[in-house]
């Protein structure tokens, strides 16, 4: 049997899991604001707060860091700080499991049957206490603290919870491996690793009119249309004296069929206007009024406030399937274009992933089944002429016969 204040602890401790004293170590891995943050109520923690215990967390426990990032600012809300003083018992033997925990820092003895033989110590870092929340049975062994031990607590409903979110993250991530294996460009990669590599894929939904990429240049993913559908548009600024796309509504019919994906047949292109973002305000396109066609429109309430030489094109519609982000790394020289939602989800794929695969066999391949886009140039001589032929049509059929 264990003598000692130790002995005395594990004897006569009621070692109910979650009540500790509220102290914190003489040095704290945590700062002041962090520790407060996570000793106050889950609900009352602000995103900003919650964004800041989340990287001091995932800085000084390694179990803690491994988990994606969406499930570390959960654990960063749900979980709170608890402190433990030296030998006091943290689970018994033969208890009922209530808590998960994370040692952020000292360490933590593992005995059975209030033995003194210690089997095992769990090192800042680690992680204890979910083997009997998901197997739904009592503790199997007593831990205890070996000096200070700084915890993040997360009690059994939350930790169930997470449990079964990462169960549903796994069966989504089969379920759009089995998606990407469907694109014919994606199989010049090894698709493969979308399963074993974390962080290289993953979807995001998106709201109808939702700026998605402002610059296909510049980012880290390639997006595949999975439901719903996306627009590529263009913002152009013309100096040219005979643009005057401000003054008038003008129909523009497919001019840059050429430009289309090989699996998406082109729409009629459209150019709306685009107030300028403010702040940290959603981004939205606005839709231009037309009737019967897309057109070219500037609401007299923007004109102040955007430049009138200023204006924006769509050149495609991405239906399922469809890819934005990988001709911009096949073809160097690509303009840079927007993305923006029309409501439905995407798969995103690193272009890291893509560019340590690309060798000039692959990317050769790719080149047959991606059109490259127009210049910009190129895509504003064809505005020109095609708005010429507008000016010029509409000009004769206002002659008197």
């Amino acid at each position: 049997m264990l003598t000692g204040r130790i002995g005395q602890r594990l004897q006569h401790t009621a070692a109910v899991d979650n009540h500790f004293p509220p102290d914190c170590p003489p040095n704290s891995v945590l700062s002041k604001n962090a520790r407060e943050t996570l000793m106050c109520s889950g609900w009352t923690r602000t995103h900003s707060q919650i964004y800041e215990a989340c990287e001091e967390l995932k800085v000084n426990c390694a179990d803690f860091d491994e988990y994606p990032v969406e499930i570390q600012l959960h654990l960063s809300r749900v979980g709170w700080y608890q402190c433990v003083d030296p030998g006091r018992v943290i689970i018994k033997e033969g208890h009922l499991a209530s808590c998960f925990y994370f040692i952020l820092s000292g360490n933590v003895n593992v005995t059975l049957h209030s033995t003194v033989d210690i089997i095992n110590t769990l090192t800042a870092g680690s992680s204890f206490g979910d083997i009997a929340i998901l197997e739904g049975t009592k503790r199997t062994a007593t831990c205890y603290a070996d000096g200070w031990v700084e915890l993040l607590t997360v009690s059994k409903s939350d930790y169930i919870e997470l449990s079964l979110r990462q169960s549903r993250r796994s069966y989504q991530a089969t379920k759009h491996f089995a998606f990407c294996m469907t694109i014919n460009v994606l199989k010049f990669w090894p698709l493969d690793e979308l399963k074993t590599l974390p962080g290289i894929c993953k979807v995001c939904a998106y709201k109808p009119n939702e700026v998605i990429v402002k610059d296909s240049k510049i980012g880290d993913w390639i997006y595949v249309v999975m439901t719903g559908s996306c627009k590529v548009v263009k913002r152009f600024i013309d100096s040219g004296s005979k643009m005057q796309l401000m003054k008038r509504h003008i129909t523009t019919p497919g001019i840059f069929a050429n430009a289309q994906h090989a699996s998406t047949p082109l729409k009629k292109t459209s150019l709306p206007s685009m107030p300028p973002p403010q702040g940290n305000q959603q981004e939205q396109f606005q839709d231009s009024q037309h009737t019967g066609s897309h057109t070219v429109a500037t609401p007299e309430s923007l004109r102040k406030s955007y430049p009138p030489k200023q204006f924006l094109i769509q050149l495609q519609l991405l239906q399922p399937k469809d890819m934005f982000g990988l001709s911009s790394l096949v073809y160097k020289d690509e303009p840079s274009v927007a993305l923006v939602s029309n409501g439905g989800e995407c798969v995103l794929i690193s272009k890291s992933f893509i560019l340590r695969h690309m060798t000039e066999e692959i990317r050769s391949k790719a080149a047959r089944v991606i059109v490259q886009l127009p210049s910009q140039e190129a895509m504003l001589k064809r505005i020109r002429e095609h708005q010429s032929w507008n000016v010029h049509k509409h000009s004769i059929l206002k002659r008197p016969l």
